[in-house]
């Protein structure tokens, strides 16, 4: 994935957003198009 990791934090926020409920790990990554790595550097962002 290209995007920097503000976007994709912004995506994954979105995503967390509208899901409502937990969403798994892989089905975040699969949404989201990213590998673990950019996961969880998204993640660091939104903490």
């Amino acid at each position: 994935m290209t995007d920097p990791p503000f976007d994709l934090a912004a995506r994954l926020g979105a995503l967390l957003f509208v899901s409502g409920e937990p969403v798994e790990r892989a089905e975040l990554i699969d949404h989201l198009g990213c590998n673990e790595t950019e996961l969880d550097a998204a993640l660091a962002t939104l903490r």
